[in-house]
């Protein structure tokens, strides 16, 4: 006996084959979402660069966000620079952007130096938040002054320029 295209059976076959399509196919979809940062995923600027996002010279809108506790921030960070502690970006779970975050075309995240793993934490934090242009500073705040650059709060000094600081 012959099925035609109408019969219960048939249908029930590819309901269940069409189903398991759509989901195989909207898996890989999903994951990506969710997806974990690594170091790899880690866009890296150096000082140089650094300098001129926060020079005024680039027609992008620029953050620089300083993750250490607040009492080192007060004590001395990058000029312009914003105090943002890594507790105060929810981990996993929500993707939603932080609007005075979305705002910026340009997320510069930098520590102490370049083992500084809570400047790095940040960068894959605001990675998986969805935040496309984040970047890491690996040489922070130590290759800032060793640069002889200006930094700003209570202990601020005028820096003495390095023997081959850029100008």
């Amino acid at each position: 006996m012959r099925m035609n295209s109408k019969s219960p059976s048939r249908k029930n076959r590819f309901g269940i084959w069409g189903a398991a399509c759509v989901l195989l196919c909207t898996v890989p979809v999903f994951e990506g979402c969710t997806r974990t940062i690594t170091d790899n995923d880690i866009k890296q600027v150096t000082l140089t660069e650094v300098r001129s996002y926060t020079g005024g010279k680039s027609k992008k809108s620029v953050l620089v966000v300083d993750p250490r506790p607040a009492d080192e921030f007060r004590a001395a960070h990058i000029p312009g620079a914003r105090n943002l502690e890594l507790s105060a970006v929810q981990a996993r779970g929500s993707t939603d952007l932080n609007p005075e975050l979305a705002a910026y075309d340009t997320i510069i995240v930098y520590g102490d130096d370049p083992g500084s793993p809570a400047a790095r934490a940040m960068v894959k934090r605001l990675m998986e938040k969805g935040h496309d242009s984040v970047y890491f500073f690996r040489g922070g705040l130590s290759e800032w002054t060793r640069g002889g650059l200006k930094v700003e709060g209570d202990k601020a000094q005028d820096p003495k320029p390095a023997p081959n600081a850029p100008k």
